[in-house]
């Protein structure tokens, strides 16, 4: 692991790494978080999303697919996921269909693929996450003050 003032860096070579890395942010979310996951494919933004909600209880034998074609699957965990994947989308407008911060207000987590280009129509406070694939690394960036909180608190966490 490697910090820098609002950022944080994980290593994650294996899958256990990804769902430790999961479960730790999971035991720190609040209804209205935003994470924006961003990678090439195959870097493991489904695979940390699917973490992320099995941690928050929803059933392990149960699958978190990517929502690339619905663009929105939400899981009655508590509190409940949003789980977004904005590849599809042609243009920013397209975003305020899926209400992002009616979701937020609503006690939602809100976990977004592919957002990294509609940060402003997401909402500014939250953490962006990039995920490499080679090497496999989990960079989280800060973006407002409860984005820079959650990093503060898992850096203690996982010291």
């Amino acid at each position: 692991m490697t910090v820098a003032p609002e950022e944080l860096t994980f290593s994650i070579e294996r899958k256990e790494d990804t769902l430790a890395l999961g479960v730790s942010l999971a035991r720190l979310l609040r209804p209205g978080d935003l994470l924006v996951l961003t990678g090439q494919l195959g870097a493991g933004k489904t695979f940390l999303a699917g973490a992320i909600v099995h941690a928050l209880g929803h059933p392990e034998d149960e699958a978190v697919p990517s929502p690339t074609y619905s663009l929105l699957i939400e899981y009655p965990t508590d509190p409940p996921v949003a789980h977004a994947d904005l590849y599809r989308l042609g243009d920013a407008s397209e975003v305020e269909l899926l209400a992002p911060e009616d979701l937020r207000r609503r006690g939602y987590i809100l976990l977004v693929e592919w957002g990294e280009g509609y940060l402003p129509e997401l909402g500014k406070d939250g953490v962006h996450i990039f995920l490499t694939a080679d090497p496999r690394r989990a960079r989280l960036v800060a973006l407002g003050p409860r984005g820079t909180e959650l990093i503060h608190e898992l850096q203690k966490q996982t010291s």
